[in-house]
């Protein structure tokens, strides 16, 4: 990292990386919460919920509550995506709940999408064990996943003028400038952000969770070269800037809580 970006932009730096690390611990406790809570409407025996899964007796309930338990998850990622994504839309301040939502909305789209796209390699996870049950035919499974790549694509291209839209005008007008907050904003906090939030996957049951808490996150770097290059109409200087490059401590309060949740859960 360039020490001198890094120590201008520290608490900017900081500030992204505090929230990607929550943001992601926060999807996933949420993904998890709606699991259990799926499995208890369901009167499943021997639930019990860990920080990075839920464990039940699957024989004592049927086929289609399997289904439904197993969906639960993937479906509320999926809609705290869509529903963050629209907040982000008709938010005008481009201050710390922006950039909090922004990361919230990436990473429910990733947990939705990226369980679809390992699903024909493991049916470990919550798709693939659905399509397992089904016996969805294994080619149906690839292509499927192999058109949820584009669609996370896309998503993630619109995502990205978010933090193009929190820079200030000097990033709008010049590259350079651009290339500097873009490190800053998602470069530099996924680097320090994936080794935290892979050790809080700890314990993990299963090689998946290692390759999940790994790889996913990286997604956010499909469209980090159109962040640098593209003209993106519509994006104005952020007047909220200097609130994104403080020190603010409701950050560090959500981490802790998520963090502290997150270790509660680890051994269930």
């Amino acid at each position: 990292m360039d020490s001198k970006t890094t120590d201008h932009y520290f608490f900017l730096f900081f500030n992204s990386a505090v929230l990607f690390i929550s943001s992601n611990l926060l999807i996933v406790l949420l993904r998890e919460s709606a699991h259990f809570i799926m499995a208890l409407l369901l009167n499943a025996t021997d639930i019990r919920m860990y920080h990075n899964g839920v464990s039940y007796y699957s024989a004592s309930v049927s086929d289609l509550n399997n289904l439904l338990i197993n969906g639960a998850g993937p479906i509320i990622s999926l809609l705290l995506g869509i529903v963050f994504q629209a907040m982000c839309l008709h938010r005008l301040k481009k201050d710390l709940v922006f950039m909090f939502m922004n990361y919230m909305a990436i990473f429910g789209y990733i947990s939705f999408f990226g369980y679809i796209i390992i699903a024909p390699f493991s049916s470990e996870n919550s798709i693939g064990y659905i399509m397992h049950l089904l016996d969805v035919p294994l080619w149906l499974v690839f292509t499927v996943a192999g058109l949820s790549i584009p669609i996370l694509y896309t998503l993630m291209f619109r995502l990205t003028r978010n933090f193009v839209a929190m820079c200030p005008f000097e990033a709008l007008e010049i590259r350079y400038a651009r290339l500097r907050m873009m490190l800053i904003l998602i470069l530099y906090p996924l680097i320090i952000g994936i080794p935290i939030t892979t050790l809080l996957n700890l314990p993990a049951a299963s090689n998946t969770h290692w390759i999940i808490a790994l790889t996913w996150p990286t997604a956010i770097l499909w469209t980090f070269p159109q962040s640098i290059h593209k003209d993106y109409l519509n994006v104005i200087s952020n007047s909220d800037f200097e609130g994104l490059n403080r020190f603010n401590v409701y950050p560090l309060i959500l981490f802790i809580i998520v963090a502290g949740i997150n270790r509660l859960l680890a051994f269930g």
